[in-house]
């Protein structure tokens, strides 16, 4: 069962591994996932209440949300055939497939270890090898051989092709070992061979994801992967990502005041157009919040809007403004480079001297831009660079104790 979150220094999938038998069976509800990965237990046929849990997945997905269902069982077709009716109801509707005799492509429960399989549908042409756990006790792979059910909504195909079988004549229509479907509401994998056998799992898991993006069953929901504030000097960066996009019309960045009594109304500070459509991963910013004094803290958050007019947030933000040793902060210069003139900002939390120098790459000191007493708060210097040789020079703040640095190119 997939969900998707990443943050921006650790991208990752987060799953969840839903064990039935730790549920009373009535319980279970599969509705709240997007996508389903089904591996069942060998020789056993399906419960009446997994037949109905899997159905009512399938059937829970919409146009614009697909619900995707991965199977990997080389037992689902040869033990839900002709059991009751709701079996091969379910083999047949669902999954798309239905046996064909002698259930095996060696024929009835030969070893088909160290063979392989093309992908059709799932990894067109690739080569995927079947094997044997060599676990004590793990039998080894006898895959299933099946017949697509053409009738039903949507499309259904052959998803891999057995490379050997009983009768080297056989036509593609008795080598299938797989079926995909899809429909408007739904994205069906079925794949005739235990996941424990496939030789490299996870080509074949990307590859059913392929088939289910291809098919507009974006694996990953609308959802943002992260929505990140941080203080850089005396400024706020907003930045965020998503995994994927359904008709987003644009993202607006909010702020508040977070002070003792309480929070303040958020309002807008910018706005970024959104992809629409899209089932990659987008990052947008930053954002840059200016508008911030030091000591104060802000609560930031991100609407989403979309093109129908809805519109949902994102959790908060929490930003509260430091300086440097509680006392001074110096920007960039800019422009930079500079040909004739550039500036660079920084900012006091309490009153205090000032020295601001400018250092060649020697490091002797070439010039002294400021040297006095400044006031709280933020103040701006100009640089009339065109008096100085080309060259990179080193600008340094000094306070007190404290030591600030930035670079500047002047280039003529």
């Amino acid at each position: 069962l997939l969900d998707w979150k990443i943050e921006l220094s650790n991208g990752r999938y987060d799953y969840d591994v839903f064990q039935r038998a730790g549920w009373e069976p009535r319980s279970v509800d599969y509705s709240k996932y997007r996508t389903l990965i089904w591996s069942d237990g060998h020789d056993k046929s399906l419960t009446r209440l997994e037949k109905l849990n899997l159905t009512d997945f399938v059937m829970n997905g919409t146009v614009s949300e697909k619900s995707n269902l991965i199977i990997g069982s080389q037992e689902m077709v040869r033990e839900n055939t002709n059991v009751e009716d709701a079996d091969e109801v379910f083999v047949r509707n669902i999954l798309r497939a239905e046996y064909r005799f002698p259930g095996n492509p060696l024929g009835a429960n030969q070893d088909y270890s160290g063979k392989t399989l093309t992908g059709v549908a799932i990894g067109r042409n690739l080569i995927f090898d079947v094997l044997s756990t060599n676990v004590e006790g793990d039998m080894y792979p006898q895959p299933a051989l099946m017949n697509i059910v053409e009738s039903g909504d949507g499309l259904s195909q052959m998803a891999f092709r057995y490379n050997k079988v009983q009768n080297d004549e056989w036509p593609d229509i008795a080598r299938i070992a797989g079926v995909t479907s899809s429909n408007l509401y739904s994205n069906v994998v079925y794949l005739g061979l235990d996941w424990r056998h496939f030789g490299d799992i996870e080509k074949v898991v990307r590859g059913a994801f392929d088939y289910a993006t291809g098919n507009g069953g974006i694996i990953i929901p609308v959802d943002l992967l992260s929505f990140d504030a941080r203080q850089v000097g005396s400024r706020v960066d907003v930045n965020w990502s998503t995994a994927s996009e359904q008709n987003t019309a644009r993202f607006e960045v909010e702020r508040a005041d977070v002070t003792n009594t309480g929070t303040s109304s958020y309002v807008k500070i910018d706005e970024m157009s959104a992809a629409g459509n899209s089932s990659v991963i987008k990052h947008y910013g930053p954002v840059v919040d200016n508008k911030v004094s030091y000591g104060n803290t802000y609560s930031y958050r991100l609407k989403t809007l979309d093109r129908d007019g809805s519109h949902s947030y994102s959790d908060e933000q929490i930003v509260t403004m430091t300086g440097l040793s509680g006392a001074a902060w110096l920007g960039n210069a800019s422009p930079n480079p500079a040909s004739n003139d550039s500036k660079v900002s920084y900012r006091m939390s309490e009153s205090g001297s000032v020295r601001i120098s400018m250092y060649d790459a020697s490091g002797k000191e070439v010039a002294v831009l400021f040297d006095g007493t400044q006031s709280i708060g933020e103040h701006t210097l100009n640089i009339s660079a065109g008096n100085y040789a080309s060259g990179t020079y080193t600008l340094v703040l000094q306070s007190g104790n404290i030591h600030l640095t930035t670079p500047l190119t002047i280039v003529k």
